[in-house]
């Protein structure tokens, strides 16, 4: 992708458990994937009050959600 033209591909682990297992979680699984000085993997964690909410959107979940929503934006943004 980064030789077509556009941003490198960005690794989204999700759901996430919340709190100190998930931590727990990614930290053991990171080694594998192998990542890069420079790569990063966007955590968007699972919490039942964001599935459970009847109110959109969910102010609280913002925060969780804009790396993934700035990386497309930034990758849409390149393909003009």
């Amino acid at each position: 992708m980064e030789n077509l033209g556009y941003t490198r591909p960005k690794l989204v682990l999700s759901p996430v458990p919340e709190g100190i297992i998930g931590t727990s979680l990614v930290e053991k699984i990171e080694p594998y994937l192998k990542l890069g000085k420079d790569e990063e993997t966007i955590k968007i964690p699972y919490h039942s009050n964001f599935v459970g909410s009847h109110k959109f959107p969910v102010e609280t979940a913002l925060a969780y959600y804009a790396p993934l929503a700035n990386t497309l934006l930034e990758s849409s943004n390149n393909c003009r």
